[in-house]
């Protein structure tokens, strides 16, 4: 799971309920975090959505997010079929099933542009930031490494 958060949770540090660790980004004013959920644990991943309000679109009046869009989140991969019907019970939240690598790819261009501690080299076991520029990404690769491992060179 992905979302971004500004205000005062920004400021506490978040506690994942899977006890595993969680990365985060400072941009925009606030901070892109990034969850893992096992599937066998999808109860807690819907209790930490309703708990952080992650349904709710707060601000929509700003946005211009049409109210019909509020409930409707990004989701890939097997998930985003399996527990569609779950999310809508539970939470009133619809599951717009995208394509996971095209959905990375998006990702990755977003961090690159937002997040400036994002791209890095490693060299000697030093961390070297790399300048991006953002009307020109490519070439990058990209490496996804979940139950498999994918890599995509841009």
């Amino acid at each position: 799971m992905v979302y971004f958060s500004t205000g005062r949770e920004e400021e506490e540090e978040e506690q994942q309920p899977n006890g595993k660790t969680q990365k985060d980004g400072r941009l925009l004013n606030g901070r892109i975090s990034f969850l893992n959920f096992e599937t066998s644990q999808i109860n807690k991943c819907l209790d930490f959505i309703s708990s952080k309000q992650l349904r709710c679109s707060r601000g929509v009046q700003h946005t211009g997010i049409p109210a019909s869009d509020k409930n409707i989140i990004k989701a890939t991969g097997e998930g985003a079929f399996k527990f569609a019907d779950l999310f809508k019970e539970k939470l009133n939240i619809n599951l717009d099933k995208v394509e996971e690598m095209s959905s990375l790819v998006s990702g990755a261009n977003f961090l690159l542009k937002a997040v400036p501690s994002e791209a890095f080299t490693y060299v000697n076991g030093q961390r070297n930031y790399v300048q991006v520029d953002h009307n020109d990404l490519y070439p990058y690769l990209l490496v996804n490494i979940e139950s498999g491992v994918s890599m995509i060179k841009f």
